[in-house]
């Protein structure tokens, strides 16, 4: 049983986080770290599950928040019965994140980069990374390979 829910965890990891054939899992960056963390707390027999590296202030706020989590926090908030791989404390504590837009207007930080013009110039998504799909569609590179 407990190599089922270990499986299955592994399935709702890569799908919450994508996929990743670049080497960028199990090296010295944020992927590296996570991937370390996850092994030290008994979630993973390998590395490279598919770990986009942080592209907003947002996202380095949650990992940062996930790196210093102890594994209790990482089983039972991240894990139990959903497919979320970061406490929800993490994205709690992120939340109050803001960013400014052009105009002197505040969003939230994790409006960046979300695909949805939240700053009136559109500034929140300038320069965010994107996936273009075969049919011309715009997506965030964390969606890629992730199933759907």
């Amino acid at each position: 049983m407990k190599s089922l829910a270990t499986s299955l965890v592994a399935v709702a990891l890569v799908l919450t986080l994508g996929c990743s054939d670049d080497g960028s899992s199990g090296g010295s960056g944020y992927c590296g770290r996570i991937d370390a963390l996850y092994l030290a707390c008994g979630l993973f027999t390998s590395l490279n599950y598919g770990c986009p590296e942080p592209a907003t202030a947002y996202e380095t706020c949650v990992y940062d928040c996930l790196l210093q989590s102890e594994c209790d926090e990482i089983i039972q908030d991240g894990f139990c019965g959903d497919t979320r791989s970061i406490p929800q404390a993490c994205y709690d504590a992120c939340n109050a994140l803001e960013f400014a837009c052009s105009d002197t207007s505040t969003i939230p930080a994790s409006s960046v980069c979300d695909f949805v013009d939240d700053c009136p110039d559109g500034g929140d998504e300038a320069d965010c990374a994107a996936f273009v799909c075969s049919g011309g569609e715009r997506i965030p590179v964390t969606w890629q390979c992730d199933g759907f």
